[in-house]
C-alpha cells in the first residue's frame, strides 16, 4: 500500500472513530438530560449577561517579612486579588520557571490593585536580603510583588 493510501486510510478511520465518539457522547448527554428532567433536578445556566458571583476564600492570619524587611500581614492584602506561589531561592528547576511566569504576569496585568505574593519555603536560607536579590533578578515591583519569609509553621 502506498504512503498516500495509508494516510487516506488512517484519516478515514480517524473520522469513523470521531463520529462514533460524537454519537456516543450525544447519546450520553441526552440520557443525562432526560434523567435530570425526570428527577426534577435542574442545572440551569446563568444568563450570559450575568457574571457568576465571585467566591470568597479565607486565608489564615499570618505575619511574615518581605524582601525589604517590612512586616506583611494578611490584612495588608485584604481587598486585593493576589496570585501566590511557593518558592525557594536555591531551587534550580521549578521555582525559576514559576518566578519567570510571575514576572510575565506582573507585566501583563497592569492593574495596580493586583498583588503577586511568593512565599519562601526555605526561611532559614531565604532572608529578606536574599529575597531582595532574588526579587531584583526577576524585576519584581516591590509595590505589587511581595516575597515573604518567616517562621516555617506560619508559611
Amino acid at each position: 500500500m502506498s504512503k498516500q493510501k495509508k494516510i487516506l486510510a488512517a484519516g478515514l478511520w480517524a473520522t469513523v472513530v470521531l463520529m462514533a465518539l460524537a454519537i456516543v457522547g450525544s447519546w450520553a448527554f441526552l440520557r443525562q438530560r432526560k434523567a435530570e428532567a425526570s428527577s426534577g433536578i435542574s442545572f440551569e445556566m446563568e444568563p450570559e449577561d450575568q457574571e457568576p458571583p465571585m467566591p470568597e476564600f479565607a486565608v489564615a492570619p499570618f505575619s511574615l517579612t518581605d524582601q525589604l524587611g517590612k512586616t506583611i500581614t494578611n490584612n495588608d492584602l485584604k481587598g486585593h486579588i493576589w496570585i501566590a506561589s511557593f518558592i525557594y531561592t536555591r531551587c534550580t528547576q521549578l521555582c525559576p520557571m514559576m518566578s519567570a511566569e510571575m514576572r510575565k504576569l506582573q507585566g501583563k496585568i497592569p492593574n495596580p490593585s493586583i498583588r503577586f505574593v511568593s512565599f519562601s519555603v526555605d526561611p532559614k536560607h531565604d532572608t529578606p536580603a536574599v529575597l531582595k536579590t532574588y526579587a531584583e533578578k526577576y524585576h519584581a515591583d516591590p509595590n505589587r510583588w511581595i516575597l515573604l519569609t518567616g517562621q516555617p509553621k506560619t508559611i
